[in-house]
């Protein structure tokens, strides 16, 4: 009996999912060739025989940082302060902390076999639930958005770096060349 009185006194919790596929960003790497040599490799560890063995255990390199993203403190402050979850939640000591504390308990991450990530958010209010998971997938393509072009133009300054480099030692070579040629002459 008491257990029925005290479902009807517990507040109804609402589930809101929204499923991501992370961007595999193989083509890319393999288009930068040498410069992302580390994490070449690590790519080709995960295609090797050991890799695709333990990938079900890991993930890929994709949605690892998909999680990592949706995981951030900076995600999840931004979402604390976009719903104002620090007066929802009712959080009067160490607000931030034991805000992303509460929140934690109300959100779940799922990465699937097909590599989709489940993003599934509890709340008390139907429509916040939604607009949460939802701020999670554009938070997530943001912030994904943001590293791939510091990376791009990180790489585009070495390759930058690189050329230059090339450029100074052709014309050394090219100096030592015409030095050369014009000792030999004499």
């Amino acid at each position: 009996m008491t257990v029925i009185v005290v479902a009807f006194l517990m507040p109804n919790r609402y589930q809101s999912t929204a499923s991501v596929f992370p961007i595999e960003q193989s083509k890319l790497t393999a288009a930068l060739g040498s410069v992302s040599s580390p994490l070449n490799t690590f790519s080709r560890f995960r295609r090797s025989f050991y890799g695709k063995y333990l990938s079900k255990s890991i993930g890929s390199i994709e949605t690892d940082r998909c999680l990592a993203i949706l995981k951030s403190k900076t995600v999840l402050r931004a979402v604390i302060q976009k719903f104002n979850l620090v007066h929802v939640y009712n959080i009067k000591t160490y607000p931030i902390e034991n805000t992303i504390k509460e929140l934690l308990d109300n959100i779940e991450f799922k990465v699937v076999l097909e590599g989709n990530i489940y993003i599934t958010v509890y709340d008390e209010d139907p429509n916040r639930a939604a607009d949460m998971a939802n701020y999670f997938v554009d938070l997530l393509n943001t912030t994904n958005s943001e590293i791939m072009s510091t990376s791009v133009q990180l790489n585009q300054q070495l390759v930058n770096e690189y050329y230059r480099s090339a450029q100074k030692n052709l014309s050394a070579a090219r100096d030592s060349l015409k030095y050369l040629q014009e000792r030999s002459a004499i």
